[in-house]
């Protein structure tokens, strides 16, 4: 098939559906699951809500935590405060993978055998298409599977040897342990198969196609994309509401990821004047009891359209910072990263609680928003307690006698470690320094034992 069949290449890996009346009735069951489901599994706290009024070409962006971030932010922006009834329907900029069929296969590292039996087979976009949730592509977040289906539309079920790089064919065959000519001479059909979801989940772009192939694949990626950005600014054209996380990915080191160019674009591209509402998500996850959830709804900030690129996302990124709600995992990891990299092991409890106590003070002073359980002495040496035990258990902590303790600071300066649960004291530090800006929090002189 020749690429310049784009119109039939978009209708096939890009079609935009509007829900029917049934499709509505399901969203709304599915959002009431999300938002009764998630309070047994956490607390949830949702500020500002009366904020969100659903009023005509509003943009809602939000910060990028994890995966359950639209378990919370969708059924607040389905609902509205108006739980149980839905009166508000807004529409969601989602990657376009989630509306390929394996999406959860290739996504999420799952035991192998409801991969095979239900996941590769599970096509969710039914779903995303209830909720008004369409695709955008995310060049920077693509996969081998996503980059495959695509080869597939342009080339049909060509041998791997003929539409692939020699280096990428060399790495992939080195991952799974099999002969090279053995990959050449398999299908794109051979390789989408659960069996080799190792290679599936791997990311990858159009460079791994040869030449001329790849040339044409990133004029259809081009033309997707401008087709995907048409459909979103026609939507705020007509008065719609728009959800669209500018970060485009999920963040590794827990610093804030560079907003992408789409956000400006959209909005040169909507023929109305174009608010934007945005939105926080923060998660205090360490903690032996159960984890809580910030949603921080902020007020709306008129038309921006006038601004340069860096100008725009310059604003947005600081007005989603400013919604932030610092954390007892942010206060204890960034006070035990300090005192780990100024080569300092061992802390008295005692004194380190009353250094903590002020740190959540002071944050306060400074202007950051800090959970109202911290600024109360008898409920933060609670929340220290659980930080300390969840710390033990994952051995970034150990106790050496009654009141003292000792730093893993092999572990926690760890850097190669990235992820909220690969090493939670490096992420939330990074959280914490990402929102302090010029905020001086040089009054944390922490009292340490060696």
């Amino acid at each position: 098939m020749n690429v310049d069949t784009v119109s039939e290449l978009r209708k096939q890996s890009f079609q935009l559906k509007e829900p029917g009346t049934a499709a509505n009735v399901f969203a709304t069951l599915v959002a009431t699951v999300f938002h009764i489901g998630i309070r047994s599994y956490c607390g949830v706290e949702i500020i500002g809500l009366n904020n969100y009024t659903g009023s005509p070409s509003t943009l809602v962006v939000s910060n990028h935590k994890r995966d359950l971030d639209m378990l919370v932010i969708a059924p607040a922006l389905h609902f509205g405060d108006s739980f149980p009834r839905s009166l508000v329907r807004p529409y969601f900029a989602a990657r376009d993978d989630e509306f390929a069929p394996s999406f959860l296969a290739t996504y999420y590292n799952l035991p192998q055998w409801l991969n095979r039996i239900i996941l590769y087979k599970l096509d969710i976009s039914p779903v995303m298409y209830a909720f008004r949730a369409y695709p955008m592509r995310q060049a920077h977040a693509a996969t081998t599977n996503q980059a495959l289906r695509e080869t597939l539309l342009m080339e049909g079920n060509a041998e791997l040897g003929k539409v692939a790089q020699e280096s990428w064919l060399q790495r992939s065959a080195d991952s799974l342990e099999i002969p090279i000519d053995r990959l050449k001479s398999m299908t794109i059909r051979d390789l989408m198969s659960w069996r080799y979801l190792k290679i599936l989940r791997q990311k990858a772009d159009s460079s791994m196609l040869q030449g001329n192939l790849c040339r044409r694949m990133r004029l259809f990626q081009g033309r997707a994309i401008r087709k995907q950005l048409e459909y979103f600014a026609e939507l705020l054209s007509q008065g719609k509401t728009l959800f669209l996380a500018p970060e485009g990915e999920l963040s590794s080191d827990g610093m804030f990821c560079p907003i992408r160019g789409s956000l400006h674009r959209l909005i040169k591209m909507s023929r109305r004047t174009v608010k934007i509402l945005p939105m926080n998500i923060s998660y205090d996850f360490m903690t032996t009891g159960r984890m809580k959830v910030f949603l921080n709804i902020g007020r709306e900030i008129p038309d921006m359209k006038e601004l340069s690129k860096a100008e725009l996302e310059l604003r947005v990124k600081d007005s989603l910072l400013k919604l932030a709600v610092v954390t007892m995992s942010q206060i204890g990891s960034y006070s035990l990263y300090r005192e780990a990299a100024q080569g300092n092991d061992i802390l008295i409890e005692e004194n380190w609680q009353q250094q903590l106590v002020n740190l959540a003070q002071k944050t306060e002073e400074v202007g950051l928003g800090v959970d109202r359980a911290l600024l109360n002495e008898r409920f933060l040496r609670k929340n220290i307690k659980s930080f300390v035990n969840y710390c033990l258990r994952k051995g970034q902590l150990a106790e050496v006698s009654p009141g003292r303790l000792r730093i893993n600071r092999e572990i926690i300066l760890n850097n190669s470690s990235a992820g909220y649960s690969q090493n939670p004291v490096h992420y939330c530090h990074n959280e914490f320094s990402s929102l302090l800006g010029s905020k001086s929090l040089s009054f944390l002189p922490l009292t340490v034992y060696r």
